[in-house]
């Protein structure tokens, strides 16, 4: 059996799309999502809760357990880095791992060849791109008239095929940590 990924989010809803990807993918982990507390997600309320939501996963931590905090970078949205210099410290203080997804976590979806080929798209690197959650929401609503938002979105995440991170590199970068990391490896006993 393996381990877990207690992964950290601003948001619930990263974290099922990470669960597609990872499963899409074949990785042999089960993931624990742990979303700051208090309503909508959002950088600042994972930062104030950060220390917190480590001290949880660490509680629960088993030997083939992995903990990780992920995040989207947010440079379209977000002028003030100094909560992401914040996030980063803390992350390497408690060591954990700490990924993010630039610019959003759309940016990986929007570069799946799954997603892309429901959307009529050719998959490409949208990271670095403005506001892809946005440029998702407007596709959906002239294809397949539907928004990123309640069931839909479980339909949406539905579509991924894992493969992203061939044009994503902040995705193919959140991945190498998991190559070698306790929590993927199959445990013999």
């Amino acid at each position: 059996m393996s381990g877990v990924i207690w992964l950290i989010v601003e948001d619930e809803t990263d974290g099922e799309t990470v669960k597609v990807i990872l499963r899409k993918r074949g990785y042999p982990v089960r993931v624990k999502v742990l979303p700051p507390t208090g309503g909508a997600g959002g950088i600042s309320r994972l930062l104030k809760q950060l220390g917190q939501l480590i001290e949880v996963a660490k509680q629960r931590k088993q030997q083939m357990d992995c903990i990780a905090v992920l995040h989207d970078w947010d440079s379209q949205r977000q002028q003030d880095r100094a909560v992401y210099e914040q996030i980063l410290q803390i992350c390497a203080a408690q060591g954990v791992k700490h990924v993010f997804a630039r610019d959003e976590i759309e940016s990986w979806m929007l570069a799946d060849s799954g997603l892309c080929a429901w959307l009529d798209l050719t998959p490409k690197n949208w990271d670095e791109q403005p506001k892809p959650k946005d440029t998702l929401n407007s596709l959906l609503q002239a294809k397949k008239k539907m928004k990123y938002q309640g069931a839909h979105r479980a339909k949406v995440i539905a579509q991924l095929q894992g493969d992203g991170d061939r044009y994503s590199p902040s995705l193919r970068n959140a991945l190498a940590h998991l190559d070698n990391a306790p929590c993927t490896q199959m445990d013999n006993e």
